[in-house]
């Protein structure tokens, strides 16, 4: 689950209380020029092994708290969540699948990894979203689809 650990005007810091996640944090600042408001926000690199998708689901929970925050600071409505992606795609083996979050691009992605004791090492590429809400959406869609493929890596062939 993902939780505020700083919220004000200028900042925001959401962090995790999963434990394979509670070294990392999404942070956000807040940029105020006369011509507007600016959010810009960064994703690290994310790496974990586990055996659900829960903790893939609280990533997607903690960048979904901090565009909602950033909408909050640009005065404009919340963002309306898609659930678009692209198509994954699969290693010859089929333990491997890779997700890339953007059309034109191949970098950032996400990739599940089944290791040979059963569990899956998740890697979520980083990414600062410079006040850039659409890529944010983009990124939630792509993390919240990635479970479903995850779940067919573990199914026998």
């Amino acid at each position: 689950m993902a939780i505020y650990l700083i919220q004000n005007k200028n900042r925001c810091v959401v962090g995790f209380r999963d434990p394979d996640l509670q070294i990392y944090s999404i942070i956000a600042y807040v940029v105020r020029y006369r011509a507007g408001t600016f959010v810009n926000f960064s994703l690290p690199t994310i790496t974990f092994r586990h055996h659900d998708t829960k903790t893939v689901l609280d990533v997607s929970d903690g960048l979904k708290k901090i565009v909602n925050y950033a909408a909050r600071q640009k005065g404009s409505g919340a963002p309306r969540f898609i659930s678009k992606t692209r198509t994954p795609v699969w290693s010859a083996d089929g333990k491997r699948v890779v997700l890339s979050v953007f059309e034109r691009k191949t970098d950032p992605y996400i990739e599940a990894r089944v290791e040979d004791d059963g569990f899956v090492r998740w890697t979520i590429f980083g990414f600062s979203f410079n006040d850039d809400m659409a890529s944010a959406v983009r990124y939630v869609a792509a993390l919240e689809r990635m479970p479903e493929y995850a779940k067919q890596l573990a199914q026998p062939q």
